[in-house]
């Protein structure tokens, strides 16, 4: 028979193991979930290091994707003709590997931006696998000259049986502006200032524009009306003519404003010092004078020391700017294609289209130069004549002499804005766009 204290001790004894097997299966279950979230935590700090690598690879890789857009900009500034010697700048703008720091990077430059005269510069840099691309668009700026279509510190005479024409930009003559009686002469769209006088005569007009002089304003044309906005005159107002807005006279002080002073001229037209620049970065230098070969098809800046004729015809298919330190006389034919741009400096001589020549500029036209203070200011006539034709789609400059469209000379300014012009201020290219593209 089992005593009733055999029953206690056994009653015991199996109360006792059952809770040492509960203790061992809690600490079994703690010991695991330690486990987990120590695993978890070396995860997560394996996990933050990456991350932390990564961005830090990846803003490494953004700083060297500016300092190669940044050092593009600094060649641009220092050598303005530097892209042009590039075998492929669409592919790589800086031969060779492009390291900096622990990461390299990679440039290309387009000049083809959608609007003229701006480049788009595409940078990628790399660090450890880590990239980044953005995309800037440079601008260089214009000479403030270009505001105008034509700018004279001269007179500006339109003479003949032609039609002369100047559409959408302003006029500033320092002398007097006459639109004579043998011919059609419209100056469209723009304001006219003239520090002498201004004579409409003929069938002559300016239509959708203000008309301000110094001196007094006839208007004796049979056109209807002769000024199609406002006359403003220091002296008279007077003739058989009609104007559409409001006539003023003997205003006081002056209503035009010299801007072939020293004071003014320097800032809005084109130095020695900046022809002397597009000398330097002449791309091609001819010696003495020049007579151009029908064949030559020049891009770039060309440099002529003398003078330069045009006997037969010229056509260009890329944009080109003649630098001419003598005369430049055409008497053949010269355009430009596939919207290619010709400009031409003339900084002393005179520039003569005779003799049935006909001439398109797809640019500027620019005669004469002052030194930046001010002082010096040189440069000859700009003359049609002969039965020829000049068309500038662009600009027309005269720094110190006079235009003149003589009997049977047909003078014609289609007026672009600066965007439109490849005449620029050497060395200021500034970024006014930035944009990631690739991350």
């Amino acid at each position: 028979m089992i005593s009733k204290l055999q029953l206690n001790k056994s009653s015991m004894i199996s109360k006792n193991e059952n809770e040492k097997g509960i203790v061992l299966i809690g600490a079994i279950a703690l010991i695991a979930i330690l486990a987990l979230l120590g695993t978890v935590g070396v995860i997560t700090t394996t996990t933050e290091i990456i991350i932390s690598k990564n961005h830090k690879t990846s803003v490494q890789a953004r700083y060297i994707t500016e300092a190669g857009i940044h050092r593009t900009i600094g060649m641009l500034n220092s050598s303005p003709g530097w892209i042009g010697g590039l075998a492929n700048p669409t592919i790589n703008a800086f031969p060779g590997d492009n390291s900096l720091g622990n990461g390299t990077y990679v440039v290309k430059v387009f000049e083809d931006d959608p609007a003229p005269g701006k480049i788009r510069i595409n940078t990628t840099g790399n660090v450890n696998g880590s990239s980044s691309t953005f995309e800037a668009i440079v601008t260089p700026q214009h000479y403030k000259i270009l505001d105008y279509a034509t700018f004279d510190c001269g007179t500006l005479t339109l003479k003949g049986g032609e039609t002369n024409i100047i559409r959408d930009g302003d006029v500033f003559v320092s002398g007097t502006l006459d639109l004579e009686a043998a011919g059609v002469h419209q100056i469209q769209n723009g304001d006219v200032y003239a520090m002498g006088d201004i004579n409409i005569n003929g069938s002559s007009s300016i239509t959708g524009g203000n008309a301000f002089a110094n001196g007094n304003i006839d208007i004796l044309s049979s056109a209807s009306p002769n000024i199609g906005g406002d006359a403003t005159a220091a002296g008279t107002v007077s003739g058989s003519g009609t104007v559409s807005g409001t006539i003023t006279q003997g205003v006081t002080p002056d209503p035009v404003t010299n801007q072939c002073s020293a004071t003014y001229l320097p800032g809005i037209t084109i130095t020695s010092e900046d022809i002397q620049d597009f000398r330097d970065s002449a791309t091609t230098t001819i010696s003495g004078a020049y007579t151009f070969d029908s064949g030559d098809n020049y891009t770039g800046i060309v440099h002529i020391t003398g003078n330069f004729e045009l006997t037969g015809n010229a056509t260009f298919s890329g944009n080109v700017i003649f630098i001419v330190d003598g005369n430049a006389e055409i008497s053949g034919s010269l355009t430009s294609t596939n919207g290619s741009s010709v400009t031409f400096l003339v900084p002393t001589g005179d520039f003569e289209v005779i003799g049935g020549g006909s001439v398109t500029i797809d640019g500027t036209l620019l005669v004469g130069t002052v030194d930046s203070n001010g002082s010096n200011p040189t440069g000859g006539n700009i003359d049609v004549k002969g039965g020829s034709d000049l068309t500038v789609n662009g600009n027309l400059i005269a720094v110190n002499g006079n235009t003149d469209a003589s009997l049977g000379g047909a003078l014609t300014v289609n007026y672009q804005s600066p965007v439109d012009s490849n005449l620029t201020i050497q060395g200021t290219y500034t970024m006014t766009q930035w944009r990631e593209i690739k991350n």
